[in-house]
């Protein structure tokens, strides 16, 4: 009965844009995207229960495995699209990427925020902390990436320019490159 819940309730949720929204407005699922969804949804659980009935307990598993697989495709689908889903880091380093594809990326925040792991994810390659690569003596990074807080100035590094800003609510984002 859970599985059923899940199956038939997501798509019903999706389908109204006060309860899930999208980044842009709007609801996670037009409506012939959530009805089909729906409609699935009933017709396997429906048919989870009947083969239940009928002591088909292994049918009845791989239908429910049906509904909980669907259920997470379909969730997993909208929330790549919902504000929840989206990482603060994303915009930043599209932006180094666009300035210096092979750049060598470091990360500084003086109040201590621990580096979003997602950074090192999109640039597809390691992030560490600035001053983890100064204890080291590793040559200078590229490009230093930065946290300003709100009401905070834009945040510097001797040796460093911003090039790029990207907000995040009331924060900002900031890539700094060395300065040549």
């Amino acid at each position: 009965a859970v599985v059923a819940a899940m199956g038939v309730a997501l798509p019903i949720a999706g389908m109204v844009p006060k309860v899930l929204r999208r980044v842009g407005g709007g609801a996670w699922y037009p409506p012939a995207a959530g009805g089909a969804a729906l409609a699935a949804a009933v017709v396997v659980s429906a048919g989870m229960f009947a083969l239940a009935r009928r002591g088909r307990p292994g049918a009845a598993l791989a239908a429910s495995a049906v509904v909980v697989l669907g259920t997470n495709a379909l969730l997993l689908w909208a929330y790549a699209d919902a504000p929840a889903g989206r990482s603060e880091m994303r915009p930043i380093a599209e932006r180094i990427l666009a300035a210096d594809p092979v750049a060598t990326v470091a990360y500084a925040d003086p109040g201590n925020k621990p580096m979003p792991p997602d950074l090192s994810i999109y640039l597809n390659r390691m992030v560490r902390p600035l001053d983890a690569v100064r204890r080291r003596g590793m040559p200078d990074p590229d490009v230093v990436v930065a946290l300003q807080r709100e009401g905070h100035p834009p945040p510097s590094v001797p040796g460093y320019r911003s090039f790029a800003a990207e907000p995040y609510g009331k924060r900002f984002w900031h890539a700094l490159g060395r300065e040549r």
